[in-house]
């Protein structure tokens, strides 16, 4: 495979250059804004009843998702919109489910990344972020990664990630005893890696932004990390 060096950097709005082989992330927003992806279609979806005792309504409609190699696909989605008992009918179930395709039908919802945070972090954050920062700076973001966040993260869908979750995982931090300065530091790195992601438009956006390092907790005593515990 033929790999090029692109030094044009503002061409593509990265502030370093970078290898085009192409890295996934790079494709995916190829795929995204070069008009690859699937056309969009307006859809209905389609709904059935489900269950014995308590039956429910199940919609299905098709999505677009970003596969870990960066490639485009369509997937079926199937979703309980509600109780038949709550939705006696079935024009009320259709209501429900046209409410919940708006996003998608609209166009503002862009394709799910069914990457993880720990294979968003191993090929594509590492090979072309890392490298671009001082030596100090890649060992400490490392250190964040392989101690806190990929333990904590590393198994959840990158759009699976939600500001709640981020915010309960920092306030969890500082009841265990660990300095306010660490959780910010933790923190920070978490964004940087999401901010890249939401640049590559595997996200739509940076959930980190929204929430507060100090977890509704006043303090900045507590305990110091050592590098050194971990293998980075």
């Amino acid at each position: 495979m033929t790999v090029e060096i692109v030094e044009n950097r503002a061409e593509l709005g990265f502030p370093y250059g970078f290898l085009v082989g192409f890295p996934p992330a790079i494709q995916t927003k190829r795929t995204i804004e070069g008009g690859t992806m699937v056309r969009r279609r307006f859809q209905r979806g389609s709904l059935f009843k489900r269950g014995k005792r308590e039956k429910v309504w199940v919609a299905r409609w098709w999505e677009d998702v970003i596969n870990a190699d960066g490639t485009m696909e369509r997937m079926r989605r199937s979703f309980v919109i509600g109780a038949v008992a709550e939705l006696t009918t079935r024009r009320l179930a259709m209501r429900a489910l046209s409410e919940r395709l708006r996003s998608l039908n609209s166009g503002s919802q862009r394709p799910h990344a069914m990457r993880t945070l720990k294979e968003f972090v191993q090929m594509d954050w590492e090979p072309v972020v890392l490298p671009t920062l001082k030596h100090a700076t890649q060992m400490h973001y490392k250190y964040m990664l392989r101690a806190h966040l990929i333990p904590a993260f590393g198994e959840r869908r990158l759009p699976d990630i939600p500001r709640e979750a981020i915010q309960t995982f920092l306030a969890a931090k500082l009841r265990d005893g660990f300095a306010w300065e660490t959780v910010h530091h933790i923190r920070c790195a978490l964004s940087k890696v999401l901010g890249a992601a939401e640049e590559w438009d595997y996200i739509s956006d940076n959930p980190v932004r929204k929430t507060d390092s100090r977890g509704g907790i006043a303090t900045r005593s507590g305990l110091s990390l050592r590098p050194s515990k971990y293998n980075v």
